[in-house]
């Protein structure tokens, strides 16, 4: 295991095995939980809540995720999507995640996404005299991503303006990552044409490829991250970043093909590979509108690079890949155990990479399962 994460783990362990002193009650909400009020805790607007769970807080947050490609950046970060010939590649996602707050400083969680989408190609078309043949190809992907887990310990002081927060996580490879045999497919028809150059038989032909994309990374991924947070009155600037690296170098297989006599054969070959190293930084404005409301706008950025895989016993290195984003939201609590947040991306500039167009939609159960309330 990476030194850092040893590291990570030791202090978040010893520091929870020693049965750290709950912080008492304060204006900002946190306190012993026999002296505190749920009730105010599960109210508190953004702008006084600390960045983690409350001490026995449970947070449920189930979600949905649509994503529409409308750019495709190059190397030189030029948008070469035509917007009248490429076809329409979508996806969609429903991620779930479950965190508890061990002490008011401490929290641990996990998460997990199912993930559905297709991206098909621009069809070609082959002609000569006597026939022509049309060529479609498609990714397909469905399934359940790799399983998070993860610790994160903020600063051990009652929130009032500034707030810090460290995590490492590690993502379990449990998805599928081997793809699974193409399903290509022929059809061939004979068609009769008149025209000018009199009545002629032509054969059409049209061949589909199929590719199943998995959703897995097939090693173990550590993630290393951090927040921040600061507020003045209604106002506040919250930073967040991870960093993504695998654990090890990871095997997989490639599939090949033939046709003869309009039938398809398939053959599997081993590969080596190494997942890229990626990390994701954000920076979100928010105003507290109200004790209910309140709405961010958010400017993130996303690179990867490091990763290789390898091609006839030789290692070719992946494309650095690059993405800016803006994400504009709100979220509203429409009672103390439920709020929904709504977020709005939408690409700005890449290198090497898709931009996605998404609407995401959270519903965040929150609820002290275990809080029993002090009685006169």
């Amino acid at each position: 295991m990476n030194t850092n994460i040893k590291i990570l783990l030791t202090i978040v362990l010893s520091v929870f095995i020693s049965g750290v002193t709950p912080l008492r009650a304060s204006p900002s909400g946190q306190g012993d939980e026999t002296t505190r009020d749920a009730y105010s805790l599960l109210t508190m607007p953004y702008n006084r809540r600390p960045l983690q769970l409350y001490r026995g807080q449970l947070q449920v947050n189930p979600g949905f995720r649509f994503d529409i490609r409308t750019r495709i950046f190059d190397q030189q970060g030029k948008n070469i999507r035509d917007m009248s010939k490429d076809v329409t590649s979508v996806r969609y996602g429903f991620p779930a995640e479950i965190k508890y707050g061990l002490t008011d400083f401490i929290e641990t969680g996990i998460g997990i996404s199912y993930v559905r989408g297709g991206m098909p190609s621009k069809s070609t078309r082959y002609y000569r005299w006597d026939y022509y043949t049309d060529i479609y190809s498609a990714d397909e992907m469905r399934g359940m991503t790799d399983l998070l887990l993860y610790a994160s310990l903020r600063l051990p002081v009652a929130y009032k303006f500034f707030d810090m927060s460290l995590g490492g996580g590690i993502y379990l490879p449990t998805a599928r990552h081997q793809p699974g045999q193409p399903q290509h497919s022929l059809a061939s028809v004979e068609r009769v044409i008149v025209d000018d150059l009199g009545e002629y038989t032509v054969t059409e032909k049209q061949i589909y490829y199929r590719y199943d994309i998995p959703n897995g990374s097939g090693v173990p991924v550590y993630r290393l991250a951090g927040s921040a947070k600061m507020t003045v009155r209604k106002i506040s600037l919250q930073a967040d970043g991870f960093f993504l690296f695998p654990a090890k170098t990871g095997t997989n297989i490639r599939w090949s093909h033939s046709l003869h006599n309009g039938v398809f054969s398939y053959t599997s070959e081993e590969y080596e590979y190494l997942t890229d190293r990626s990390v994701y930084v954000n920076a979100a404005l928010h105003y507290q509108i109200n004790g209910w409301l309140d709405v961010h706008l958010t400017g993130a950025c996303f690179a990867s690079s490091g990763g290789w895989t390898e091609r006839y016993g030789r290692k070719y290195a992946h494309p650095e890949q690059k993405l800016w984003t803006m994400e504009p939201g709100f979220a509203i609590q429409v009672s103390p155990a439920l709020t929904f947040y709504q977020t709005v991306t939408i690409p700005v500039s890449g290198k090497n990479i898709d931009g996605w167009f998404g609407v995401s939609i959270t519903a965040s159960f929150n609820l002290f399962p275990f809080f029993k309330e002090k009685t006169p």
